[in-house]
This record gives C-alpha cells, sequence and structure tokens, in this order.
C-alpha cells in the first residue's frame, strides 16, 4: 500500500498540472468542436482529481478500500467477458476473441 500512497501524492499534483494545460488550451482554441472536446477532457480530468484528493484526505483503510474495489470490479469484468465466451484459452495464455 506504501506504493499506492506515493503514486497517488504524485497523481494529485500531475493531474492539476494537466488540467491547467487543459484549460488554457481551451480558453485558447477558436474551434467550436475543438473547445468541446477540451471541455469533456476537463470534465473529466476533475472528477478524477476529486476522487484523488477524497481518497488522499481519508485514512489509508480508505485507499485500501478503493483499491481492494478496483482489483474487485476488474476481477468481475474478466469473470463476465469470460462467462460470455469472450475468451479462449491458448498456449501462450488467454486470447480475447472478437465477439
Amino acid at each position: 500500500m506504501e506504493v499506492a500512497a506515493r503514486r497517488l501524492a504524485e497523481e494529485v499534483p500531475s493531474m492539476r498540472h494537466t488540467l491547467r494545460n487543459v484549460f488554457r488550451l481551451a480558453i485558447e482554441t477558436e474551434e467550436t468542436r475543438e473547445h468541446v472536446c477540451y471541455v469533456e477532457i476537463y470534465s473529466s480530468g476533475c472528477v478524477r482529481l476529486v476522487k484523488l484528493l477524497r481518497i488522499d484526505r481519508g485514512d489509508p483503510s480508505r485507499l485500501d478500500k478503493y483499491l481492494q474495489d478496483q482489483i474487485d470490479q476488474a476481477l468481475q469484468e474478466v469473470n463476465e467477458e469470460w462467462e460470455a465466451g469472450k475468451y479462449i484459452t491458448c498456449p501462450g495464455g488467454l486470447e480475447k476473441t472478437d465477439h
């Protein structure tokens, strides 16, 4: 969990820097379509930053719970895809099928 805490400590300033750059690009652009794209990116980034700040502000058990929830969700998605026949077994491991 120490690695996750360090990663979180690095990700928050990185996300803030990215958001400042996206905001600047959104202000500078003259095309409406490009502006909308930057606004969508900025919006998603803000949501991500809020989640990171909430985790960072919380106690260590909260970070543990968040990480465990993400792992559980990933495992559930793989299991659902496996049951739906989206993976096949091959000598090198699993391969995702096209359906």
